[in-house]
């Protein structure tokens, strides 16, 4: 896990070009920290010894193929196998860490980013990268691609995407029965098929419905 900030503890003095380690408390040339852009001052808050120590030290996680459990290197509880999350970069595959407390981790996260406007801004900007990232992936299109379709607007109304206060993207349009990718809609169009249920019959009535007050108000 990345380290957390701790204010007043992990100081960086740019006068000096010195910072303070969180584990041993001393103060060292900047040179002597990894960097970390998650950070205030995007160097880690413990100096390069202590990390190398700590590795060095740490209890490992025990996996024991006979019971099918596995040590969580935060709770250092023995838990099934289940309670782990694939990982192939480690030696027995799974994940160091439980589900359980990686849980717990990323909802700390969330919520201190969620205390602040420029927390909520980051928050958004991670969900509009990797929410498009992985639409890209499901639906088999290119970049490119989507900039094209994007140029081309909402494929019902032609226009932008709608800016009401938490759309301000076109929507990737699916049929919901075989999961194929059919269009980029505006937040008011992508709505509407949906309440008229995907039904060719209904989008049919409802023109016929409004065709003959259209043709009133023209002879009007």
């Amino acid at each position: 896990m990345k380290s957390k900030v701790r204010p007043g503890i992990a100081m960086f003095n740019p006068a000096t070009g010195t910072k303070r380690c969180s584990t041993c408390k001393r103060h060292l040339p900047i040179v002597e920290f990894m960097k970390n852009r998650c950070t205030a001052d995007g160097y880690q808050t413990s100096c390069n010894q202590c990390k190398r120590e700590y590795w060095a030290n740490r209890p490992r996680p025990l996996f024991n193929p006979a019971l099918g459990t596995k040590r969580c290197s935060t709770c250092e509880q023995d838990l099934s196998i289940n309670e782990f999350s694939k990982n192939r970069r480690t030696k027995d595959g799974y994940q160091n860490v439980c589900n359980g407390c990686k849980h717990d981790y990323w909802n700390r996260w969330y919520r201190e980013l969620r205390k602040n406007a420029d927390g909520q801004t980051r928050l958004r900007r991670q969900w509009n990268k990797y929410g498009l990232r992985s639409r890209l992936k499901r639906y088999g299109l290119t970049h490119e691609q989507y900039l094209e379709l994007v140029a081309h607007g909402c494929a019902i109304c032609g226009g932008p995407p709608k800016k009401d206060g938490r759309y301000s993207r076109l929507a990737f349009d699916h049929d919901h029965q075989t999961g194929e990718f059919r269009g980029l809609l505006c937040s008011s169009c992508n709505r509407a098929i949906g309440w008229f249920r995907d039904n060719p019959r209904f989008l049919e009535n409802a023109i016929d419905y409004l065709r003959p007050r259209q043709l009133r108000l023209r002879g009007a």
